[in-house]
């Protein structure tokens, strides 16, 4: 119990410096932390460091890094402080690729009820992003073999970084990848929202074509890269898709998608569902509009559709969702 408060109050005492003024004592105090033994005080300290880009502690992240590899299943379970300290040397730009290369490909198995799980995914991703960043040799190969990961944390990471780097070959990955498929829809939609970003006007017909495709999850992935992009081309091919969807999970996403488009067809679409459609779909789409209700111009013609049609369930939802706080 004394070594629990113990903890507590040196992790209390980590967290209390993010408010503290840059200074050379700040320096001094997550220096210290960083050698502390806890893993959570060591992520505490390697994450206040890289979100003020203290290089001056670049040496001291790199040497506790290395001190978590020893015994890893008893000093840093869930790999927690050795993520933490890469993401803060990515974060000052820490360029040493043999450093990232160490944990590219590094695995650690920890036991769980009925076997073993694999918490390196999250590092192995964040190294694969500092590969990208430096122009380390290999690292497309290596991306490729990432996009195989048998964790689909990594599988999801690597589409990611494919899209950081930018380049022709990456698009061209995550096309051959989005067409492979995957056991889990999120990595597929990791590869959609990356065709989108690198190719914003020749991806949205290829994006389409994954809203016909027989997995759900893999639908609704294709629905959401299409509203994130922000593409007119996507608001057609999101009308389209309503007016012929009839599973009511896939009409929710379909209205959400067209509301993160922001653009005038697609907000006057979702409006004119509001003013004419059944309780059900005008609710629906009332919803997919709460996230902007700050907007008072919008918030106005809201409140005009909800009055023009008329059902007391529709203004009630209005009334609750759209309530100022």
């Amino acid at each position: 119990m004394a070594k629990a408060r113990s903890l507590e109050s040196k992790l209390a005492k980590v967290r209390s410096l993010r408010s503290a003024p840059s200074s050379p004592q700040l320096v001094h105090e997550l220096r210290t932390a960083l050698t502390d033994a806890s893993n959570l005080v060591v992520a505490e300290a390697a994450a206040i460091a890289g979100e003020l880009r203290l290089t001056e502690l670049t040496a001291d992240l790199v040497a506790a890094c290395e001190r978590f590899y020893e015994n890893p299943l008893k000093t840093d379970k869930l790999c927690r402080a050795k993520i933490a300290l890469v993401e803060a040397l990515n974060q000052m730009e820490f360029a040493d690729e043999d450093f990232f290369w160490r944990s590219a490909r590094y695995v650690q198995e920890e036991p769980v009820w009925g076997g073993s799980q694999d918490t390196a995914a999250p590092l192995r991703v964040a190294c694969a992003f500092a590969l990208v960043r430096t122009r380390a040799q290999g690292t497309l190969p290596h991306l490729v073999d990432l996009l195989c990961d048998p964790e689909k944390g990594a599988r999801a990471g690597a589409a990611q970084a494919l899209t950081y780097s930018g380049s022709d070959a990456a698009l061209l990955l995550l096309r051959l990848k989005a067409r492979l498929g995957d056991e889990d829809p999120e990595v597929i939609s990791e590869c959609l929202n990356g065709i989108l970003k690198l190719s914003p006007n020749d991806g949205v017909a290829l994006v389409a074509e994954f809203l016909e495709a027989k997995d759900v999850g893999v639908q609704a992935a294709a629905v959401l890269a299409l509203g994130e992009s922000r593409r007119p081309q996507a608001f057609e091919a999101l009308q389209a898709f309503w007016q012929r969807q009839a599973d009511p999970r896939l009409q929710e996403t379909i209205l959400v998608a067209l509301a993160l488009l922001r653009i005038p067809a697609a907000t006057d679409f979702l409006l004119d569902l509001v003013a004419h459609e059944s309780e059900l779909v005008a609710s629906a789409a009332l919803a997919a509009l709460v996230p902007f209700r700050h907007d008072i111009r919008l918030r106005e013609r809201v409140a005009a559709a909800v009055a023009k049609n008329g059902r007391a369930a529709v203004r009630a939802c209005f009334d609750k969702r759209f309530a100022m706080e």
